[in-house]
């Protein structure tokens, strides 16, 4: 299964840094859908969603 492409998106961060918060996100997903017994890429969608929810609020609905 590949990565979803809010893992993969490159922030104007360090590589050190991005690759702590994918490393990170990634745990949190795999922890989520142990404990709830679902499906990791459920949980990859639910929180791609919520990060593209959050970044419209703050940007915007026009930008990518």
């Amino acid at each position: 299964m590949g990565l979803p492409a809010f893992f993969i998106a490159r922030l104007k961060l360090s590589d050190s840094k991005v690759r702590i918060i994918r490393e990170e996100m990634l745990q949190v997903a795999e922890v989520v859908a142990r404990e709830k017994s679902i499906d990791k890429s459920l949980v990859f969608e639910a929180m791609e969603e919520a990060l593209q929810k959050a970044a419209r609020s703050k940007y915007g609905q026009g930008r990518d």
